[in-house]
C-alpha cells in the first residue's frame, strides 16, 4: 500500500474519492448509482478513509474523456487524495489501454486504487497490478464478445430489411410490436409517417431545393414557433439540425439503410461508414417522404450554397466570378478570391485593395501546376471581360433561339433507344423460343444447357432495361435543357434592355443561368481565359491582351466604374 505521512507519531487518515459509473441514462434513473454510493462509503467508513469527494459518470467505460473521472485525475495530481475507491475495477475504465496510463498516473501522485467487490487487490505491489490487468482484459473481451453478438443481430435483422432500434427519424413514428413470452418488452418493426412533422419534413426539403440556405430555414421554422425535434432546444431550429435531416437519413428518400455509422473510439462520437458498408432497409417498413429527385436537388442546392458562401471574403461584391466560376487551367481548382493591400497603413486609410483571384491549390498541392508563381488574375479586369460576353450574348436573343432549335433538332436518345428496345426484343424472343424446347425435351440432362441459356437471356434482359432507364434520365435532361433555354430566352429579353443596371446578386443568377464557367491559365499560355457556357453552345476564348471592340470596351469600362 501507498505509504501515509503521519503526524505526531498517528498515522494520518487517509483522503478518498468515491468514483461512481453507469454506462446509459437509463441506468441512471435505476438504482445502481445510489447502491454504489452505499456499498463504496460503508467500505471507506470501515477502512477508516475520509471521503473528500464523491462523483460519478454517465457515460461508457471505454473512454477517458468523462467529467467525474477527470475531476479524480485532477484531485490526484493537486496531492489533494490518497486513494480512489470504486465498487468494481470496470467503473474505472474497460480499456486495458487506460487502465496502464491512469496507473502510472495515480503511482507518479501516490494515489491506490481499491475495490469495494475486490478488496483483495493492490495497487501498490508487481502482482497486484498484473491481476488487476489480468482482470480489465478479461472484462474488455466480454464486452468485445457483447458487442459481437449484438451486431450480429442487428445484422440479421437488417438481411430481413427489418428495422431495429435507435432513434425515430424526425417526421416519423415508431410502430412497435409486443415480443411474445416477455412481459412488457416491445420491438420495433417499422415506421409510420407523423401526420403532424412529416410535412414539415417535405417543406424544408422543398425550400433547400429552391436555394435556402440551412440556417434561413433554420430562422423560418423559429420564427413560425414550429416545436424542435428536441425538446431540450427549446424551439428553437439550427442549422446543424436542417443539415442532419437533410443529408442523414435517406429513408426520407426512399433509400433506407442500416449500419450508416460506427461508434468512435471515445465511445460515444459516431463516424459515417462508407455507403459500400451499408445494409439496405425494406421500404416497407420504412415510407419515403420526398422524392428522390428532390432530396438531389435539395443536396446540389445545398452543395452549391456551400462552395459560394461568402464566409471571410472581405468584399463578396468585388468579385463577380467568385465561389467556383473561375477555375485554374492548370489544376481544376477553383480561383479563390483576394483582397490585399501594400501596406498595412494602406489598409488603415481606408485605400482601396488589389482584388485578384489566386489558384491556392499552386501551394497548397506543389508539383500540380506550381512552378514558383501561383496563378493568379486581376478580378477587375476578369469580371468586365466575362460580363462583356454575357452582355454580348443576352442581346442576341437570335443566338439562344438557334441553340434551342439545335437543341429540340438533336435527340440524343433516340437513335438509342430503338437499339435497346430491339435488344430487348431478341432476347425476349429467345426466351420464349428456348422455355418452348425446354417444355418439348422430356430429358432433365438434356435441357439443362437450356436452364443456362434462359440465366444468361434473363441476365442480360435486365441489363438492357437498366440502360433503358439511365437513358429515360438522359432524356430527362435534354427535356429540361429545353424548358431551361425557353426560360432564359425570355429572361434575355427582360433584361437585355436594362442589363447596366442589374444588381450584383442579378449578375450572379444571370452567370447561374447561363451555367458559365471561366478557365484561366497562366500569362505567358497561348490563350489566358476560356468562357464556356452550357446554354451559349460554344466557347469564347480571349488572350485578354489584344484588343476587343469598341462597344465591349465600353461595357468593360462602365463594369469598372461601378
Amino acid at each position: 500500500m501507498v505509504a501515509v505521512p503521519s503526524t505526531n507519531g498517528q498515522p494520518a487518515q487517509r483522503r478518498g474519492v468515491i468514483l461512481r459509473r453507469v454506462s446509459t441514462d437509463e441506468q441512471e434513473d435505476n438504482f445502481s448509482l445510489p447502491n454504489q454510493q452505499q456499498q463504496c462509503r460503508a467500505f471507506a467508513e470501515q477502512q477508516g478513509i475520509a471521503v473528500v469527494a464523491d462523483v460519478y459518470d454517465v457515460h461508457s467505460g471505454y473512454s477517458l474523456k468523462r467529467p467525474g473521472l477527470t475531476q479524480v485525475r485532477e484531485l490526484a495530481a493537486a496531492r489533494e487524495i490518497d486513494v480512489v475507491i470504486v465498487w468494481k475495477l470496470d467503473r474505472l475504465s474497460r480499456r486495458i489501454t487506460h487502465w496502464g496510463k491512469l496507473l502510472s498516473e495515480l503511482e507518479d501522485a501516490h494515489v491506490s486504487i481499491t475495490s469495494v467487490m475486490e478488496p483483495w487487490l493492490d495497487t501498490a505491489t508487481p502482482i497486484g497490478k498484473h491481476m488487476i490487468m489480468t482482470l480489465v482484459f478479461v472484462a474488455e473481451q466480454e464486452r468485445q464478445n457483447f458487442m459481437d453478438r449484438s451486431a450480429a443481430g442487428m445484422r440479421n435483422r437488417a438481411d430481413k430489411g427489418l428495422p431495429f432500434g435507435g432513434y425515430v427519424p424526425y417526421g416519423y413514428t415508431a410502430i412497435v410490436q409486443q415480443v411474445s413470452g416477455r412481459s412488457g418488452e416491445v420491438v420495433r418493426v417499422g415506421l409510420a409517417i407523423d401526420p403532424l412533422t412529416a410535412p414539415r419534413v417535405v417543406w424544408i426539403f422543398e425550400r433547400a431545393a429552391d436555394g435556402w440556405s440551412t440556417r434561413r430555414i433554420a430562422k423560418a421554422l423559429t420564427a413560425e414557433g414550429v416545436p424542435t425535434p428536441r425538446t431540450s432546444a427549446h424551439g428553437i431550429w439550427n442549422s446543424g439540425t436542417i443539415s442532419r435531416i437533410l443529408k442523414d437519413f435517406p429513408g426520407y428518400w426512399g433509400s433506407p439503410a442500416s449500419f450508416r455509422w460506427q461508434k468512435g473510439e471515445d465511445g460515444h462520437a459516431h463516424h459515417k461508414r462508407p455507403s459500400s458498408e451499408w445494409i439496405p432497409l425494406s421500404v416497407e417498413h420504412t415510407p419515403p417522404l420526398v422524392s428522390p429527385q428532390l432530396a438531389a436537388l435539395a443536396h446540389a442546392r445545398l452543395a452549391t450554397n456551400n462552395h459560394v458562401a461568402v464566409r471571410r471574403v472581405h468584399s463578396p461584391e468585388s468579385f463577380l466570378l467568385r465561389g467556383g466560376f473561375a477555375r485554374c487551367g492548370g489544376c481544376g481548382g477553383s480561383l479563390a478570391a483576394f483582397c490585399t493591400w501594400d501596406t498595412k497603413a494602406a489598409r488603415e486609410a481606408g485605400e482601396p485593395p488589389r482584388l485578384r483571384y489566386h489558384c491556392t491549390r499552386n501551394v497548397s498541392r506543389p508539383g500540380i501546376c506550381y512552378d514558383g508563381t501561383r496563378n493568379s488574375i486581376s478580378a477587375r479586369v476578369l469580371d468586365a471581360a466575362v460580363w462583356a460576353e454575357v452582355d454580348a450574348f443576352l442581346h442576341d436573343p437570335a443566338r439562344i433561339r438557334r441553340k434551342l432549335a439545335q437543341v429540340q433538332a438533336s435527340d440524343p436518345t433516340a437513335t438509342r433507344r430503338e437499339q435497346l428496345e430491339r435488344q430487348l426484343a431478341d432476347v425476349e424472343t429467345e426466351r420464349m423460343r428456348a422455355a418452348e424446347a425446354i417444355v418439348k425435351i422430356a430429358d432433365a440432362h438434356v435441357s439443362a444447357p437450356l436452364y443456362v441459356k434462359l440465366q444468361e437471356l434473363a441476365t442480360r434482359a435486365d441489363s438492357v432495361l437498366a440502360d433503358l432507364a439511365a437513358l429515360e434520365g438522359e432524356r430527362t435532361s435534354w427535356e429540361q435543357m429545353q424548358a431551361h433555354l425557353t426560360r432564359l430566352e425570355a429572361y434575355a429579353e427582360r433584361v437585355s434592355a436594362n442589363i447596366e443596371s442589374l444588381t450584383y446578386e442579378e449578375r450572379r443568377r444571370t452567370l447561374f443561368a447561363l451555367d458559365v464557367q471561366v478557365t484561366v491559365w497562366k500569362p505567358g499560355t497561348h490563350t489566358r481565359m476560356r468562357m464556356a457556357s452550357r446554354c451559349a453552345g460554344r466557347a469564347r476564348c480571349s488572350r485578354l491582351g489584344s484588343r476587343p471592340s469598341a462597344s465591349r470596351m465600353r461595357r468593360a469600362r462602365r463594369l469598372s466604374v461601378r
